[in-house]
């Protein structure tokens, strides 16, 4: 779970996203306390040959 950075968001949205299923974390949940959103991601695929998240929750 990763609270957004409010001075660096796009570490969470796009870094993170990218780079967790690489890692083989299952789950990844984004709270953003700006908007007072979640995002929920889970199940790892293969895409374009990289592992990526196949689903998400908003």
């Amino acid at each position: 779970m990763e609270i957004v950075s409010p001075s660096n968001p796009e570490n969470d949205y796009q870094d993170k996203i990218r780079d967790y299923p690489a890692m083989g974390i299952p789950h990844y949940l984004i709270i953003d306390p700006r908007n007072g959103t979640a995002h929920h991601h889970w199940r790892i695929v293969t895409d374009y040959g990289r592992p990526a998240y196949d689903n998400h929750l908003a």
